[in-house]
């Protein structure tokens, strides 16, 4: 349901691939909103979600806010509900397949209510906590015949409404790269990815920079994401206002989403991880509530596969990939420490072996964990 390339979709890209080249007939249902997304989907057997306008209002890019629903809205949103599940078993079984992979709560929302009544296996790939009410939560873990989880520490949060599999994302990483050597003559390079949105805590990391107690360097912080959605507009708006205050040894570079962000990293000095379990800011006088959705970042395993350390706030999945000082500092909060002495820190003290992150979540690993799963249960 998603149109973003984030770390959720290059995962189920991956397994697309993986099911295809094990020789699996593989049907793929998507939005038919023009994205990257879809274009992936195009190269293989593809059909398109009906209602677009519909699944845009309720859904966006792909989040769902129940807390957004009124009286109006809810029967439409209940029909559109029903009308994507009839679309999708019509189209099981047209394809004549036997199993329906989906992945997230808006996945099996619209995919898996009347799938496994019906007889189809259903396999939901969660990669993140459950944030909806406890019953519906129940209800969807009970929906699925198998539920694969990221990380042990989703597996934990899960754990009073169903068993889970933990099988780790794998990528099929760049054989070779070189790193830029470290250059003190040169400003330090700073990098954030990610989407620009509150529960991303970009604005903790500003927090920090202005705090100038041991800012002896030139920096340069490159940001790599857009805003998503009205929020995400706003809270742009909010960041390149805020980025004003900033000191003058630091500088700040608003890219925009890229494709592919490999040279960003691989150019890094240290890349910053800021993404905030839950909280509140003030936008333009309106105070946002938000909570995070990570369970094993990406972005922590793509910068580490690339030997570039990490600064890294302490939320699900980030203890699971950066597991000793040598790949950078797990800390409580951005706009607690001093950032720059951190920095000073990491350059000195962090070495990344990248070829232990590139075995851990390597993209054969999870291929065939994820193949001798659909063995085991015959799917």
């Amino acid at each position: 349901m998603s149109t973003l390339v984030a770390g959720s979709q290059k995962v189920a890209f991956n397994i697309v691939d993986i099911l295809k080249e094990s020789g699996k007939n593989v049907t793929c249902i998507c939005r038919s909103k023009n994205s990257d997304v879809k274009d992936f989907y195009s190269t293989y057997d593809s059909f398109y979600f009906p209602f677009e306008d519909s699944i845009n209002l309720f859904f966006g890019t792909g989040n769902l806010n129940l807390k957004d629903m009124n009286y109006k809205k809810i029967p439409i949103f209940l029909f559109l509900v029903l009308a994507l599940n009839l679309y999708v078993i019509y189209k099981a079984v047209r394809s004549k397949s036997k199993t329906i992979y989906c992945y997230d709560p808006k996945g099996i929302i619209v995919s898996g209510l009347l799938s496994k009544i019906l007889g189809f296996k259903v396999i939901w790939h969660l990669h993140g906590e459950l944030r909806l009410p406890t019953a519906l939560n129940r209800v969807l873990c009970r929906l699925a015949c198998d539920i694969i989880v990221p990380s042990k520490y989703v597996q934990r949060s899960i754990e009073s409404y169903s068993k889970s599999t933990v099988i780790y994302n794998g990528f099929d990483f760049d054989k070779s790269f070189t790193r830029r050597k470290f250059d003190t003559n040169r400003p330090i390079k700073l990098l954030y990815i990610g989407t620009l949105v509150p529960h991303k805590g970009l604005h903790s990391i500003f927090s920090a920079l202005k705090n100038t107690c041991g800012c002896n360097h030139k920096y340069e912080l490159d940001i790599v994401g857009d805003g998503v959605g009205n929020i995400g507009e706003k809270y742009v708006s909010f960041l390149k206002d805020d980025s004003a205050n900033l000191p003058k040894e630091v500088k700040v570079n608003f890219i925009g989403w890229v494709k592919n962000p490999d040279k960003y990293i691989i150019d890094a000095d240290v890349l910053l991880f800021s993404s905030i379990s839950e909280g509140s800011l003030s936008l333009f006088g309106k105070e946002v509530e938000f909570r995070a959705s990570e369970a094993l970042p990406t972005v922590l395993i793509e910068a580490l596969s690339f030997g570039t350390p990490v600064i890294a706030n302490d939320i699900a999945g980030v203890a699971e990939i950066v597991t000793d000082d040598t790949e950078g500092f797990i800390i409580s909060d951005f706009s607690k420490v001093n950032l720059y002495s951190l920095i000073d820190k990491v350059l000195k003290n962090c070495n990344v072996d990248y070829s232990k992150t590139r075995s851990r979540f390597c993209y054969k690993t999870m291929g065939g964990e994820f193949l001798r799963l659909f063995t085991d249960r015959k799917l």
